[in-house]
């Protein structure tokens, strides 16, 4: 039983939609299946951001999540600063 002040929300189910032109339809489809390459083949750090990104992407959308995904790749995971972009790329390559 639902209740009509339950908002529905689509992105919960996946992250492209059939409103979505065919483009961004196939966009979000690759970045989908690259993140899931990332979580089962990736070294550890890469596959918990891409297990993020995918799970906030299902929440918000793949924009909002790639743009927080951006964002997380530069703050430092145990000290929450900043990092700059060779610490970052010495930890996730």
């Amino acid at each position: 039983m639902s209740s009509s002040n339950t908002p529905t929300n689509n992105k919960t189910d996946k992250i492209s939609t059939e409103e979505e032109d065919p483009s961004t339809q196939k966009n979000n489809m690759i970045i989908e299946s690259m993140l899931n390459y990332t979580i089962k083949n990736g070294d550890e750090l890469n596959a918990k951001m891409a297990q993020k990104t995918l799970e906030n992407a299902k929440k918000v959308g793949i924009d909002e999540a790639m743009k927080q995904m951006a964002k997380d790749c530069f703050t430092h995971p145990t000290e929450g600063r900043q990092m700059s972009y060779s610490e970052m790329r010495s930890r996730y390559g």
